[in-house]
């Protein structure tokens, strides 16, 4: 692929990314306020479907798509997911104390929750984890600066 274009889809994912990140970091800060009151109602818990959906989405868009298109400019997209992880980690973009698989399991087990309750770790666990996306969609925004985009 050229890498003019791919630079090109690059800038428009990352774009994608700041307005889906945005999106995200509302429903987290809803879905505090929910797990904080006495009783949950049925629309709420529609939030915290929300939630849980909308992590697994911007954890595989993050993973799948923006650290991807960047490994294709600096060709070096080889191996798996965690080969794709452990070269951001040293690229200074992810931080060595993360450890994605976690995230990567979460994301496995939203897939294959049906009802989403206010109890359930998912939901916990996505608000838990929320910040470490934020944080690695933000650096890798610094990173990329020095593409020009």
């Amino acid at each position: 692929m050229e890498k003019t274009i791919t630079l090109e889809i690059l800038k428009e994912n990352l774009l994608v990314g700041d307005r889906a990140l945005a999106i995200f970091s509302k429903t987290v800060e809803m879905a505090q306020v929910i797990l904080k009151q006495e009783i949950v109602t049925e629309e709420n818990k529609i939030v915290l479907e929300a939630l849980t959906a909308r992590f697994s989405r911007r954890l595989d868009f993050f993973l799948n798509k923006l650290l991807r298109t960047v490994d294709i400019i600096e060709i070096t997209d080889e191996g798996s997911i965690l080969d794709r992880v452990n070269r951001f980690k040293k690229r200074g973009v992810l931080d060595d104390d993360t450890d994605w698989r976690v995230l990567k399991d979460l994301r496995n087990k939203i897939a294959h929750e049906y009802i989403i309750e206010e109890t359930d770790d998912v939901v916990h666990d996505s608000i838990k984890y929320a910040p470490v996306l934020t944080k690695a969609f933000a650096n890798l925004k610094i990173y990329c600066k020095k593409f020009g985009v």
